[in-house]
């Protein structure tokens, strides 16, 4: 999984107020309509405070007189998997980018390709205890495509986002497997549910509930892990 942080910069007719609204109401939208095209798995908007004009001030007199804060920043997580053709990822980056021209100052806002490494901040872990580790291991990694962190005899620890792991552990004594695990539930957001739904049948996946969308606004399919896991892969479907 690749994170691009984009440091972006209004512009000059527009207010910083005007230009967050955009962002957040206009173009956020555009974006999420993208992403399973673009293998766009995360998206986060940074606002720059609107009132913290002294703070800001004191930052660049700090710094020795450094340049106006940045208006806010995009970060984006990718996938290499994505929905669709090459033609139509260049379409979709086509029709951002046209949006873009729309409210940011591009000549002026940078973007750069990161390696995450925490220094603090907790990971939380969901451990799943099983029999067949390798069995486990291939069917979640296949799925979601998620990177392997760690990995030793009978486990591995996979990376389902910045803070957030899967452990899969074989016949462990202090965790022994639980036959079905029933009453756990494993939910992953993701950005095409329908694809996920076909991979998942060509896979062989056991399917306990295919695509349906939900009285709440999301569309949802149940899968069945080897071990008897239920996990739900979810998607927020536009409003309107």
């Amino acid at each position: 999984m690749r994170k691009l942080v984009y440091a972006l910069r209004r512009l000059p007719h527009l207010s910083r107020e005007d230009f967050q609204r955009y962002w957040r109401e206009v173009h956020a939208p555009l974006v999420a309509e993208r992403a399973p095209v673009l293998g766009i798995v995360r998206y986060v908007q940074c606002h720059t405070l609107l009132d913290m004009d002294d703070a800001h001030e004191g930052f660049r007199l700090r710094n020795g007189g450094s340049p106006e804060p940045f208006d806010g920043f995009a970060e984006l997580w990718f996938e290499d998997r994505r929905v669709g053709t090459a033609d139509d990822a260049a379409a979709a980056a086509a029709d951002l980018l046209a949006d873009e021209r729309n409210f940011i100052d591009l000549p002026q806002s940078p973007a750069t390709l990161t390696a995450e490494h925490h220094v603090i901040g907790a990971e939380r872990r969901v451990l799943i205890p099983t029999a067949d580790h390798d069995a486990t291991a291939a069917w979640h990694r296949g799925l979601f495509g998620w990177e392997v962190v760690r990995d030793w005899p009978g486990g591995t620890l996979l990376s389902v986002d910045d803070h957030t792991r899967l452990e899969i552990l074989e016949n462990s004594e202090d965790f022994p497997p639980q036959p079905s695990l029933d009453g756990t539930t494993f939910v992953v957001e993701v950005p095409d549910v329908e694809d996920l739904h076909r991979r998942a049948v060509a896979a062989g996946a056991t399917v306990q509930r295919p695509p349906t969308t939900t009285p709440w606004g999301h569309l949802m399919t149940i899968l069945r892990d080897p071990n008897g896991l239920a996990v739900v892969g979810f998607q927020v479907l536009p409003q309107g």
